[in-house]
C-alpha cells in the first residue's frame, strides 16, 4: 500500500473516531453488593497533571458530594495524586483523611487520563467502587460497581461530558448503597 494511501485511510479513522461521541459503559450492581459499609472515601488518580486531568477531578469530587448528601451517603474525599505515584505491586490507595468517622468506608476511585493536539483531546474516566480483599492469600480489591466513558472533542466541552456521563449513574447507585447501609 502507497504512504498516501495510508495516510488516507489514518486521517479518515481520526476524523471518523473525532465525529464519534462519547461512549459509556457501566457494570451493573447485583443487590446486597453493598452491605456492611458506613460511608464511601473517594479519591482520585489522574494520568497527567495537565489542568484537563485535575480540573476533571474537582468535578467529580463536587458531583459526588452533591449526589451523596442527596441520598444521605456519607462522603469523605481521601485527596489525588499522580498514577506513577502509586505502586504497582500494591496499588497503594489513599486512606481516608485522619480524622474522619468512616470505620468500614467502601473505596471509590475515579481515574482521569487525557491526551490533546491543538485543538481535539481525547478523555477517559473510570469510576469503581470497591473493597480491599484477600483470596487465597492474596491482597486485591473487589470491585462492587464501575462506570467508564471515553469522549473527544473540544476541552470544555469533553470535561463536562465526562462528568455529566458520570452523573447520569450517581443517584441510583447511591441510593442503593443508602438503602443497603441503613443503620450501619
Amino acid at each position: 500500500m502507497s504512504p498516501a494511501r495510508t495516510a488516507r485511510r489514518l486521517l479518515l479513522a481520526a476524523l471518523t473516531l473525532a465525529a464519534l461521541p462519547a461512549h459509556s459503559q457501566t457494570i451493573p450492581t447485583p443487590g446486597g453488593t453493598f452491605n456492611g459499609f458506613d460511608g464511601i472515601s473517594a479519591e482520585c488518580i489522574v494520568q497527567t497533571p495537565d489542568p484537563f486531568a485535575t480540573g476533571t477531578c474537582k468535578m467529580l469530587f463536587a458531583l459526588l458530594k452533591k449526589h451523596a448528601e442527596k441520598a444521605g451517603v456519607k462522603v469523605v474525599q481521601a485527596g489525588s495524586q499522580m498514577w506513577e505515584d502509586v505502586e504497582i505491586e500494591d496499588r497503594a490507595h489513599l486512606e481516608p483523611p485522619a480524622g474522619s468517622d468512616l470505620k468500614a468506608p467502601a473505596r471509590l476511585t475515579f481515574f482521569v487520563r487525557g491526551a490533546q493536539s491543538a485543538k481535539i483531546t481525547g478523555g477517559f474516566t473510570r469510576v469503581a467502587i470497591w473493597t480491599p480483599a484477600e483470596i487465597d492469600g492474596r491482597k486485591g480489591k473487589l470491585v462492587l460497581w464501575e462506570h467508564s466513558t471515553l469522549g473527544t472533542g473540544p476541552r470544555t466541552g469533553l470535561r463536562k461530558a465526562l462528568v455529566a456521563s458520570f452523573g447520569k449513574h450517581l443517584d441510583s447507585v447511591l441510593t442503593l448503597f443508602a438503602d443497603h447501609n441503613k443503620g450501619s
